[in-house]
Order: C-alpha cells, then sequence, then structure tokens
C-alpha cells in the first residue's frame, strides 16, 4: 500500500477514507469481543468484519493492484508474488536473461570459489571482524 499512496496513516479505516472516499468506523478489540460475547450483539461483529474484506476487496479493486501486478509479471517473466517481493535488480536480470535466450546466449555465474577469491579481497579490505 506505501508504494501504491502516500498517506499519513496506513490504517485500514485511512486508507479507505483516502482511496474509497468511505468513512468506517474503528472498534477496539475489548469492544467487539463484549460483542461477541454477548448474544444479541454478535451480528454487530461479523458484520464489522464483513465490512473489512469488502472494504480489502474494493481497495483491491480501485488501485488496480492484481491487474497491474499480472501484466509486470508477464512483462518481466516472473511469477506474480516476486513482483511483489524482490527488488528492481532481479527484475533486470530476468529480462537480460530472457533477451540472452532469445539469441542463443548463456548467462554464465562465478563459482563459489571465484567470487570469494575476487571480492574476498574487497570485501576484507572494507570489514573489520568483531
Amino acid at each position: 500500500m506505501r508504494s501504491e499512496v502516500a498517506l499519513y496513516s496506513y490504517t485500514f479505516e485511512s486508507a479507505a477514507f483516502h482511496v474509497l472516499h468511505r468513512r468506517l468506523p474503528t472498534f477496539d478489540h475489548a469492544t467487539l469481543r463484549r460483542w461477541w460475547a454477548s448474544g444479541t450483539t454478535r451480528w454487530r461483529v461479523v458484520q464489522h468484519y464483513l465490512a473489512r474484506v469488502h472494504g480489502c476487496l474494493q481497495l483491491l479493486d480501485q488501485l488496480d493492484l492484481v491487474g497491474r501486478t499480472s501484466e509486470l509479471a508477464r512483462l518481466f517473466g516472473v511469477q506474480f508474488t516476486e513482483v511483489l517481493s524482490r527488488g528492481t535488480q532481479f527484475r533486470v536480470e530476468s529480462i537480460m536473461l530472457r533477451m540472452a535466450k532469445r539469441r542463443n546466449l548463456v548467462a554464465s555465474s562465478p563459482s563459489v570459489q571465484v567470487f570469494h577469491r575476487h571480492f574476498g579481497v574487497m570485501i576484507s579490505k572494507f570489514c573489520v571482524s568483531m
């Protein structure tokens, strides 16, 4: 949500107000527990959580999060969840690998020994052991 909309507070109620232009009430857990314990007001708790679930679906729909994420996954050639969780280097590498595959090239990666031989010297210069 933070990458989609700039807000001062990222509570569900605040996001619903700024994105959906709807005010939703906030109830603390003690109130919800008291309503649930009472047999006559359980419907309020169920209604509260149904409104929250419906609001989450409306937020996803309003921001078109699923559509844009699936389009980026298709563009980069990665899985849906990797678009949300991985960084930009992963996306660049996936595009480079797709381009290399089209030209019948193979991307090489250094072995662990070569990596430590090359970068181990650089790391030892800048890191202080504890």
